[in-house]
């Protein structure tokens, strides 16, 4: 990412929190290649991360790496937001729901190479790749008649689940026999 400021000149902003330890390191090598320090901008935890995003003016969306935010893909997918993701080895680092032609790369050379050769007409199109894939393969009127405000009720085998959002993780409560547990 410093890399990246560097040779743009433009902004990061990082979604999550990032320990103080991790910051002290960021700064520093901002410092060391000459990057502006208000460059790369900390954002913690925002409810809604593509609506920030697109208040902010972000024109690509870096899917978290080197494992998947599968969450946080979709949402930016479902708002348009251009994303480049990391093409990895691994089954936690590979984004298997991407449309053909997404940006993508492997190397940083490949992860610099395609964000430096993005203009408006290829972020045009990008975005408008992300929002088409989006719609053709989740239509929220399949799970629109279990989906009750922010809680998600759903009944399989008997087995009521409780889904909740907080921040960026999912408590799954199931209940049984009056019993609760949670993962």
């Amino acid at each position: 990412i410093v890399e990246l400021l560097a040779k743009t000149g433009g902004k990061h902003y990082h979604l999550g929190e990032i320990p103080d330890d991790k910051m002290t390191e960021i700064y520093t090598r901002l410092q060391q290649d000459g990057v502006s320090k208000d460059s790369f901008i900390p954002l913690g935890w925002v409810p809604r991360p593509a609506e920030e995003l697109l208040r902010l003016g972000v024109e690509v969306f870096i899917e978290p790496f080197p494992v998947v935010s599968y969450k946080l893909t979709l949402e930016m997918y479902a708002a348009g937001i251009p994303v480049i993701v990391y093409d990895g080895y691994t089954r936690m680092s590979i984004t298997d729901f991407a449309p053909e032609g997404i940006l993508s790369w492997r190397t940083v050379e490949e992860f610099l190479d395609n964000l430096m050769a993005v203009d408006s007409s290829s972020l045009q199109q990008q975005s408008e790749l992300v929002k088409e894939y989006f719609t053709s393969v989740h239509d929220f009127n399949v799970i629109k008649p279990y989906f009750i405000g922010e809680k998600c009720f759903l009944l399989r085998g008997g087995l009521d689940v409780v889904v909740e959002q907080v921040h960026d993780v999912f408590y799954y409560k199931k209940k049984r026999r009056g019993k609760q547990s949670v993962k």
